[in-house]
């Protein structure tokens, strides 16, 4: 219990005010899911400054990846002034931004005509 007592400190100390307010109550329920995980629960910032509430890395970070999703949803859902977007709460929590389906779509385009490309030249 210390140990997430420790991490919930020095993730509410990379907290502004109201981002105590939208998540804190999410942060005390997850946590304890999140560290139960084969994970490393960092809240140094990310490479280039980037600014995250805590993050996760390790063999079962793709398990912890939906329980971080989990929270981003609940910060942007109880955002009063719905001014927080998905994208800026999942970077809180080091999450890449989602994907949308057509994006994906355009990037598997992107990627098939590079490989014909190359097979043509080569």
């Amino acid at each position: 219990m210390n140990d997430i007592q420790s991490i919930k400190t020095r993730a509410v100390a990379n907290m502004t005010h109201s981002e105590m307010g939208l998540i804190l109550g999410a942060l005390e329920h997850y946590l304890p899911e999140i560290t139960a995980l084969d994970v490393a629960v960092h809240t140094r910032p990310l490479a280039k400054g980037r600014r995250v509430i805590f993050w996760v890395e390790g063999p079962d970070s793709f398990k912890a990846a939906p329980i971080l999703e989990k929270m981003a949803e609940l910060m942007v859902q109880r955002d009063p002034y719905k001014v927080t977007t998905l994208s800026e709460a999942r970077a809180l929590f080091g999450l890449k931004p989602p994907m949308a389906r057509g994006a994906r779509l355009g990037q598997k385009l992107i990627q098939s005509l590079h490989r014909f490309r190359g097979k043509k030249a080569g």
